[in-house]
């Protein structure tokens, strides 16, 4: 078994590093992927890719569609 000095909570918490979030300015460890204050994710790489759905995209083409359409239209000598 460890001796009683190796078994301390607080021991390892030395080593670890902090910096400022540069989101909210708070400290946060050096290698934390999320601010624990303010949640945001420290890197981009670390944060979840979003990808929008298929309706939203064929929305803006139809859009897009519709107003090429009424501009041509309109645009006739």
């Amino acid at each position: 078994d460890p001796a009683e000095a190796d078994q301390d909570p607080g021991d390892y918490h030395d080593d670890i590093e902090e910096i400022d979030c540069p989101y909210c300015g708070k400290a946060i460890y050096e290698h934390a992927q999320v601010c624990p204050h303010c949640r945001s994710y420290i890197s981009l790489e670390d944060a979840p890719h979003s990808r929008r759905p298929r309706w939203i995209w064929a929305g803006i083409f139809l859009v897009l569609a519709a107003l090429v359409g009424y501009v041509a239209l309109h645009l006739r000598p």
